[in-house]
């Protein structure tokens, strides 16, 4: 959590490392470094991290800057930094056959 809660970060266990749950910086601090702030702090301890997003997401650019790979299934693009070959395939399935977070 951003330190004055313009931000907050989740992250939940996973055997192949992070799994970033949510992602998220207030309107009125974007564009003040806070996203990069949180990113950071959420990535420093983290050797191994993946999270989805929508494929219509504005900020897939951003994020696909941080990872070290990618994969688009469906409605979701998949991302992870540090994550093996091998565990891939478990990554991919754990985030594309989650429930959505969110109703429309």
């Amino acid at each position: 959590m951003e330190e004055h809660y313009r931000g907050a970060v989740v992250l939940e266990p996973h055997p192949s490392g992070k799994y970033l749950s949510k992602f998220a910086v207030g309107t009125r601090a974007r564009g003040e470094g806070v996203a990069q702030e949180l990113w950071d702090a959420a990535c420093a301890p983290q050797d191994r991290l993946f999270w989805r997003s929508r494929a219509a997401n504005p900020i897939n650019h951003w994020y696909g800057r941080h990872a070290t790979g990618h994969h688009v299934e469906g409605d979701w693009n998949v991302f992870w930094r540090g994550v093996p070959p091998a565990d891939l395939p478990a990554i991919i399935h754990t985030a594309t056959s989650r429930p959505s977070d969110f109703q429309e």
